[in-house]
């Protein structure tokens, strides 16, 4: 990981989260969807409180500009983030982790997010339009109100939509929205809570003689604080009952290591 600066441009609410939108001139290449940037929300060098950084997902990537999506408003580092003006400079270190790979050719790609998982996800969406895949998101949300509008959808992906309240799109969750898909994907790309993934196997299983390591992967949302491995905090158990450091081995893991 790198360190590098980044100036707020603006923000604006997407679904269940917020995007922060940076001017990072010494931003450097490549950065892929699924890595993680950790941000120092404090207004100063000298203050250290609250003292660990936060680990933020990019929603969007571009030329010497990024885009992070905060899910989690409670945080008090994140407040403190989101309200400070245009111009303010942050500090960061990244990219860290793997990202989500996409195949080399065309392919037809189901990327799958419940609510907060949305943001990391976003950027693959782009990419895989850009490099030619054909793409669905099943985006599952709690609540009505925290829906993405289909205007914020490219055209050319298939949308499905789910929410608990069933005030848009369909009741229910990301797994409701899964029906006529079977057999469909070439690749499978997840933000899930972790409760969820064994259902995703479950899914998968029920139409697919085998899963071979590759064809689903997962993107762990959990605590991540130093980013290289050493105070263990994002330790997680592994199917096999070994454990792996996310932040290290992630926090986009192969569907078959984890459930």
């Amino acid at each position: 990981m790198k360190a590098f600066q980044g100036f707020i441009e603006g923000r604006h609410p997407l679904g269940p989260g917020l995007l922060l939108h940076l001017r990072c001139p010494s931003l450097e290449p490549p950065c892929s969807a699924g890595q993680f940037f950790l941000v120092r929300c404090t207004p100063s060098p000298d203050i250290w409180d609250p003292y660990p950084r936060r680990a933020l997902f990019p929603a969007l990537i571009e030329p010497e500009r990024l885009t992070l999506w905060l899910a989690d408003a409670n945080d008090r580092g994140l407040a403190w983030l989101v309200t400070q003006p245009e111009g303010t400079r942050l500090d960061l270190l990244g990219p860290g982790g793997r990202g989500f790979e996409l195949p080399p050719s065309r392919a037809r790609v189901l990327i799958l997010a419940q609510d907060e998982g949305l943001g990391p996800v976003w950027p693959l969406l782009r990419r895989a339009l850009t490099e030619g895949h054909q793409v669905t998101l099943a985006l599952g949300v709690r609540r009505g109100d925290l829906a993405v509008s289909p205007e914020w959808v490219p055209v050319a992906v298939e949308y499905r939509l789910a929410t608990k309240d069933g005030r848009a799109g369909r009741e229910g969750d990301v797994f409701d929205l899964l029906s006529g898909l079977e057999e469909w994907p070439d690749r499978i790309y997840a933000a899930l809570p972790r409760a969820q993934w064994s259902r995703l196997r479950a899914w998968i299983e029920s139409w697919r003689p085998m899963i071979e390591p590759g064809f689903a992967q997962v993107l762990v949302l959990g605590d991540i604080l130093c980013g290289i491995g050493a105070c263990l905090t994002c330790i997680i158990e592994r199917r096999d009952g070994r454990l792996t450091r996310t932040c290290v081995h992630g926090p986009v893991m192969d569907l078959t290591t984890l459930a």
